[in-house]
């Protein structure tokens, strides 16, 4: 068995490889990591995958020169209008190398760009029949456009000059209409504008009660980059979103999937807003119309009824003297009701009277009766009654006796206790009394006279 060392074998490989494909082939791919390095070379890897798109059957690293790639990527921008990036289907032509140190890659000489733009026709067909299987294809330019359109919610780049005209266009119309754009900023180019373009319509469906349409503009930048509106994702949420969109992508090829689901497509910012202008003229003029056709039906309106009051002042008399005795006659049959009426109550009232006065005796009998008994019962119970109050009263007129006999002064002394009198009145603390004073002792049998000699 043969011996070889590492690079005996790289070299063995690299012959080998080179002898067995010594030219160049067209290999169809789809691209994936592409990157450009500081060199200016671009890296990537070319894969294939199986008919259901779901496993990858090969997978090999490439390369373009820095030499080649500045070549190829611009005439691949300006003829597909996208630039040359990761997820692309692809035809290249490639020449099979092998290095010692970096190992197996395909060098990439040439691009196809048509073989790409097909690609990319196929993908957006294949989108489009996606929303139209959905039920999305037509579901925006179903939308009732609201009337007449003055808030309008802009998806653009603020710092773009497409943005920048659309708004003067909109300031400076003839009639100095007045609209009130609300910019909602996003990247309109480059790897984010799928991202950010989805972001803002999910900011703007948060107060959709606040806009009348949506506007969707880009200009002033490269055509190359508008891959991102052929998205399906932009499609889905422009077609299901909840107002009308605009667009004004700013392209003359052919038109995105985004300007397809969109309520009305142009072609510029500037001609999105000529349009919205139109539309506010178009209001107005009927507005002018419809107070035209209002002032002639007002002006038919007042001859007609200044027509009708000469002929109603004409026929006035005879129809007021009709009306008069009309009324006479019917103030004459209301008061014979009254009289016929106040005949008939009188009547009635008469009639309960001398019927009232016949019973009046017997009914003054039996109250008779009635008021005899009550008093004889009354009679019959005073006796018993006046004797139990009697009771009553005594009893309570003997407790308060005794509580007077308790209460009177005669009954404390009786106990023990006397009374001191200074002139007469009763001493109710020493503080009252001086030396010298003449003061009387009462008790219950008598009284003493004494002098106050001493105070302790």
């Amino acid at each position: 068995m043969p011996s070889y060392t590492l690079t005996q074998l790289a070299a063995a490989l690299r012959n080998c490889i080179e002898s067995g494909f010594p030219g160049r082939y067209w290999v169809s791919a789809e691209t994936i990591g592409v990157r450009v390095g500081t060199s200016g070379h671009c890296y990537l890897e070319l894969l294939d995958k199986d008919a259901a798109g779901s496993r990858v059957t090969a997978r090999m690293k490439a390369i373009i020169w820095a030499s080649d790639y500045n070549t190829l990527s611009l005439r691949f921008r300006q003829e597909t209008g996208a630039a040359f990036d990761s997820g692309m289907s692809v035809l290249v032509m490639v020449a099979v190398t092998y290095h010692e140190q970096y190992g197996f890659s395909l060098r990439i000489l040439d691009i196809d760009p048509s073989y790409t733009m097909g690609a990319m026709a196929r993908k957006r067909k294949e989108i489009i029949e996606e929303l139209r299987k959905s039920g999305l294809y037509d579901r925006n330019r179903s939308l009732t456009l609201p009337r007449p359109i003055r808030r309008i919610a802009v998806i653009s780049s603020g710092t773009a000059a497409g943005y920048g005209d659309f708004i003067a266009h909109l300031e400076h119309s003839e009639e100095n209409f007045r609209f009130y754009p609300v910019l909602f900023q996003a990247v309109m180019q480059g790897d984010q504008t799928e991202s950010s373009v989805l972001a803002a319509l999910e900011r703007i469906e948060l107060h959709k009660e606040l806009f009348d349409v949506v506007v969707i503009i880009r200009g002033g930048g490269s055509e190359s980059e508008l891959a991102a509106f052929d998205s399906l994702a932009i499609g889905r949420a422009c077609a299901s979103f909840p107002l009308p969109i605009f667009t004004g992508i700013g392209h003359d090829r052919d038109e995105t999937v985004t300007d397809l689901v969109a309520y009305r497509s142009l072609k510029t910012p500037t001609a999105v807003a000529d349009c919205l202008v139109a539309s506010h003229r178009e209001e107005w003029k009927q507005i002018d119309a419809l107070r035209s056709r209002a002032a002639d039906a007002l002006r038919l309106m007042m001859m007609y009824n200044h027509e009708q009051l000469m002929q109603l002042s004409l026929r006035t008399p005879s129809v007021l003297s009709a009306s008069v005795r009309g009324e006479q006659h019917r103030i004459k049959a209301v008061e014979d009701r009254l009289k016929l009426a106040a005949k008939q109550q009188t009547t009635y009232g008469l009639q309960q009277l001398r019927i009232t006065t016949q019973k009046l005796p017997a009914l003054m009998q039996g109250e008779l009766k009635q008021c005899t008994a009550s008093l004889e019962r009354l009679t019959s119970r005073l006796p018993l009654v006046a004797a139990v109050n009697m009771k009553r009263y005594n009893r309570q007129l003997e407790a308060s006796e005794q509580a007077i006999r308790l209460l009177h002064p005669n009954a404390t002394l009786r106990r023990g206790f006397a009374i001191v009198l200074k002139n007469g009145k009763a001493v109710r603390s020493e503080a009252e009394l001086s030396y010298g004073d003449k003061l009387v002792t009462r008790f219950a049998d008598g009284s003493v006279t004494t002098v106050v000699t001493e105070s302790k």
